[in-house]
């Protein structure tokens, strides 16, 4: 089980394509602003008693969520000491990097703690170019020096670490320099960002953004190619259409206590996706009907991919589930039998139908990795984990 915590909604940073509420230019979706979890550490402790008594060989990966999950680290800290010697019970942060130097002391000591292979830390970056644009301070100031620091601290006290990014359709030009710019960081292994998911294309401009793109694309299979690397440097050059498994074992936890299927569903449209309370009586119970529904989702959300040939693709229904684009689909499917078969809901629909924009972007990435491919005389590398193992943010 993954248990995704959101310890703060308050952030530091202003990222431009951030849903939270922290960049005062976007739509705020967060439901519980600028405070700390009213969850107490001792309920969080009672639930995963109950899920180890009813399994006690259920493993359970904790992810600490914000805004940005280091600025409530007494929280974490007291978590992680709690079960320092609970070894079915691993911890992840999903950080900005920007606390890394200051809690770096606290850090080394709890992957001491912990052990190795129990801790890991992901960093957000999106390679300089779009981090200069995409991820900046709350005063427009540049992350990029204090993230890439942050980085190598954690290398130097031997923290597994891994960095994240992602990618927007305004800067789709500048995919290439960012591969460049963050393979070259000593301890990435390759680059490998999410296209945004939760924002529908300009119309008047996604020609423009997707001839940016494949110019970008093509540099990078270039690039593979004249440097003779592996073809999954590059993160999308790989062989892997997992589906998403938010709501199978992995489950957000909001600031109020409220499960979700994943950290995504915490915002926009949050009482759809309510699953129950951690305090609730019969939580469990809950928990494996939502295990039931969404594995059964999982087998309609290739309905739209049936003559689909790309090698990848990457599939998020949070971030698809309240699009203008998913809506006036699923609103077809609704009256139109034929076009949903098997009767099901509207939320049923919003979350297994595909998100077209994803869609266009590894149509489009498959032509470019096939071409590599082909050129390198290479086999596609298959995915070491699922796409919905990845830890996303």
């Amino acid at each position: 089980m993954t248990l995704d915590i959101n310890v703060t909604s308050t952030c530091n940073l202003g990222c431009k394509y951030c849903s939270e509420g922290h960049n005062p230019d976007m739509p705020d979706l967060a439901k519980i602003e600028n405070s700390k979890t009213d969850v107490k550490t001792q309920e969080i402790i009672d639930f995963i008693q109950r899920v180890q008594e009813k399994d006690p060989n259920e493993e359970i990966i904790i992810a600490f969520w914000g805004g940005e999950p280091m600025m409530n680290m007494p929280y974490c800290l007291d978590l992680m000491t709690y079960y320092a010697k609970n070894k079915k019970i691993t911890f992840f942060f999903y950080t900005n990097g920007m606390y890394i130097e200051k809690y770096k002391e606290s850090l080394k000591n709890i992957n001491t703690l912990l052990t190795r292979d129990r801790f890991e830390i992901q960093i957000s970056y999106d390679g300089k170019p779009v981090n200069d644009i995409e991820r900046v301070t709350k005063n427009n100031k540049s992350s990029v020096d204090e993230v890439k620091k942050a980085f190598a601290i954690l290398g130097e006290i031997n923290v597994r670490r891994k960095i994240k990014s992602t990618i927007t359709p305004r800067t789709f030009k500048y995919i290439y320099e960012s591969f460049l710019d963050i393979i070259s960081i000593p301890g990435c292994e390759n680059y490998f960002p999410t296209p945004d998911s939760f924002n529908d294309y300009e119309k008047e401009k996604e020609e423009e953004y997707f001839n940016d793109l494949k110019i970008g694309l093509a540099n990078i299979a270039k690039y593979i190619y004249q440097n003779k690397l592996n073809a999954d440097v590059f993160g999308w050059f790989r062989n892997s259409r997992a589906l998403c498994s938010a709501g199978i074992n992995y489950y957000g936890i909001n600031l109020d206590g409220k499960l979700s299927p994943c950290h995504s569903t915490m915002y926009e449209d949050y009482d759809d996706h309510e699953i129950g309370d951690i305090r609730d009586l019969d939580i469990l119970e809950k928990l494996e009907q939502s295990n039931t529904k969404f594995k059964d989702l999982l087998n309609y959300m290739n309905d739209d991919c049936t003559n689909c040939t790309s090698l990848f693709c990457m599939k998020c229904p949070a971030g698809s589930y309240n699009l203008e684009s998913t809506k006036n689909i699923v609103e077809y499917k609704l009256n139109d039998f034929v076009n949903n078969p098997n009767n099901l809901s509207e939320y049923d629909l919003k979350w297994s139908t595909k998100n077209i924009n994803m869609c266009k972007v590894f149509k489009l990435n498959d032509i470019i990795y096939k071409s590599l491919l082909t050129a390198t005389k290479q086999q596609p590398v298959l995915a070491k984990n699922k796409i919905c193992d990845m830890k996303k943010g």
